[in-house]
């Protein structure tokens, strides 16, 4: 197993998408590549954006 970031990947679908870009986001130390199958970069803005506010920024 490799330990460079550039040799690791992580992948998700739908919220599990949303969860691995943000992973890497934060973490690209560790994560070189993400994959986001449909990951949910939507969403109706007034239902959240008390909720997860740091997400829109970070994308």
């Amino acid at each position: 197993m490799h330990q460079e970031a550039k040799h690791t990947t992580i992948a998700g679908f739908s919220l599990g998408g949303l969860a691995a870009f943000y992973a890497t986001l934060q973490n690209p130390h560790v994560f070189g590549n993400v994959l986001s199958m449909s990951g949910s970069v939507h969403w109706k803005k007034d239902d959240y954006e008390n909720q997860i506010p740091w997400i829109e920024n970070q994308i």
